[in-house]
């Protein structure tokens, strides 16, 4: 038994309970490392974003533990998950296949490369990093997310009349 991998799956399980109850009662998911869990969005901040769009195309450019995207999915023809991270791309295409959402394309790339390449879309959602390399202390500036959304302000325009950023305060 890989008992780091066990013990991550059971505090994953655990933690979703009341942050995520729709991840929590399917049986067959993976969790990410805590503090990828710690990062993703509620169910119910997913719910409320999701609420407020809809179209046929939305890249999710920060796609971590995917609970956006997954919501985000309900409302679109086409969701694009963009990961920098690979281990969590394999978690969420894992995850997005067992949760039944056929709508989901996963790419393990990052946000501005995806930019570059990518034509317009209806939606642009990104909810950068705002903790510095160590994890511990919170990035308040732009600039110091990740990715930078102050940098890519013009080009996210570009691509699409819709963009929306989630920021703390």
């Amino acid at each position: 038994v890989d008992m780091p991998l066990a013990i991550r799956q059971i505090t994953g399980k655990q933690k979703t309970k009341h942050k995520v109850p729709t991840y929590f009662e399917c049986d067959n998911l993976l969790y990410p490392v805590k503090l990828s869990l710690e990062q993703s969005s509620s169910e119910i901040t997913a719910i409320h974003k999701s609420a407020r769009i809809e179209g046929k195309t939305l890249i999710d450019m920060t796609g971590g533990f995917g609970v956006d995207s997954f919501f985000f999915s309900s409302k679109f023809d086409k969701v694009i998950y963009v990961e920098r991270q690979k281990e969590l791309c394999e978690l969420a295409r894992h995850n997005f296949d067992v949760l039944n959402r056929k709508n989901i394309k996963v790419i393990n790339d990052s946000a501005e490369k995806i930019l570059e390449e990518t034509d317009k879309v209806d939606w642009i959602f990104l909810d950068p990093a705002r903790r510095t390399e160590t994890g511990k202390k919170k990035s308040v500036l732009l600039s110091d997310c990740e990715p930078n959304v102050a940098e890519l302000a013009e080009e996210l325009l570009a691509k699409s009349d819709n963009v929306m950023i989630k920021l703390s305060p």
